[in-house]
């Protein structure tokens, strides 16, 4: 049986979820009466396990130094004997992802739901990053309705040499995300979409740099304009 994690003022309530490399908990912060979201990584040893917690505290500080509405919130970064974690706000709701394994989303919900992340992108790439990691399983929507952008282990720097990625890279995930969001599907066939949405989608995944989005407020202009 695995163990779970043993953080002293962390009291364990479920297990919200898991990855390759991490799982997130539903916890209870003892000292101020707050529930949260735990974030650990998986236990590896040896050489692996010093690259992956290199990269879960990048993550950590990335999120933690984007503070905007839309993006949730980091309490605390930490390492208790030995195993690092991420103390984040808690989110009662579920991701874009399980709301689409049930319903699509209407051409409307849908660019309300990229226009809202388009503002916490404006966000990221005003920190100098670039998220890398769009896609509806890293969004949540809380039961209010409230968006909260999660995901940033694959966070990249602007000004990284070594990445080919761009404000670009977020542009076409999100043009991709609001295709998704009201087909579940990834290709764009002809008609599918009202003209103005396809040009939209089209817009943000162009292959000729010049011809894309500049940047996410051009994005969000167009959406807001066919919001009216």
């Amino acid at each position: 049986m695995e163990m779970l994690p043993n953080i002293p003022l962390y009291e364990i309530l479920e297990e919200l979820g898991r990855g390759s490399t991490g799982i997130v908990f539903k916890v209870r912060d003892k000292e101020v009466h707050r529930v949260a979201a735990l974030k650990t990584l998986i236990p590896m040893s040896g050489h692996e396990r010093i690259v992956r917690s290199q990269r879960f505290l990048r993550e950590a500080r990335c999120n933690a130094c984007c503070r905007h509405p839309n993006i949730v919130q980091v309490f605390q970064v930490g390492d208790y004997t030995g195993q690092p974690y991420i103390l984040r706000e808690f989110v009662d709701g579920e991701a874009l992802q399980a709301i689409l394994q049930k319903n699509v989303f209407s051409a409307r919900e849908a660019c309300k739901i990229v226009e809202i992340l388009t503002k916490a992108m404006q966000c990221v790439h005003s920190q100098g990053l670039i998220h890398h990691n769009l896609t509806p399983a890293n969004v949540l929507m809380a039961t209010d309705g409230t968006l909260k952008l999660i995901g940033f282990s694959k966070v990249r720097a602007m000004d990284d040499a070594s990445s080919p990625e761009s404000v670009g890279t977020d542009i076409q995930a999100l043009g991709v995300m609001l295709y998704h969001l009201m087909t579940r599907e990834y290709w764009l066939p002809e008609g599918r979409l009202p003209d103005e949405l396809t040009k939209i989608c089209l817009r943000c995944s162009n292959a000729e740099p010049e011809k894309q989005y500049q940047n996410v407020s051009e994005l969000a202009a167009d959406l807001r304009r066919y919001l009216g």
